[in-house]
């Protein structure tokens, strides 16, 4: 094998590898280290599914409160956040139509995560509307397609 044929394998396969490195090392110093045992305060008063445990969505805003501190660093409205995610999820459909199935991955992982973020953005700015809900659930769909 090539060594430009190892670069492209590598980049192909690198967010699987890499994402779910990171998901097992961050969980694992998550709830050995840094985990109280207290609900994280978004997370009080909701329900938990058998896949959704209460322990996993805990870790997964630990995980993503420093992107949501950016977000509101910068003033990023959730709409904004929900756009992103859908332009992103477009080019992701069109790099893997191309053949890219690497930067596909890669962005479809940055689109869910700012899929993850947009309602987060607009409860800490105090934004919540119902058509903010359905722009994004719109989006989503879209995005999805």
């Amino acid at each position: 094998m090539h060594h430009s044929e190892l670069i492209t394998l590598w980049w192909h396969i690198a967010p699987l590898i890499i994402l779910n490195s990171v998901f097992f090392i961050s969980m694992l110093f998550f709830w050995l280290i840094f985990w109280d045992g207290k609900d994280h305060p978004e997370l009080v008063g909701r329900t938990n599914t058998k896949l959704l445990t209460v322990h996993l969505k805990n870790w997964w805003y630990w995980v993503t409160t420093p992107l949501l501190d950016i977000l509101l660093a910068l003033r990023a409205t959730p709409n904004a956040v929900t756009t992103l995610g859908l332009l992103l999820s477009i080019a992701a459909g069109f790099a893997f139509s191309q053949g890219y199935l690497g930067t596909a991955g890669w962005l479809m992982i940055f689109g869910g995560y700012c899929d993850s973020l947009d309602g987060r953005v607009a409860r800490a700015r105090r934004m919540e509307s119902r058509a903010g809900s359905y722009y994004d659930a719109m989006l989503d769909r879209l995005g999805e397609a």
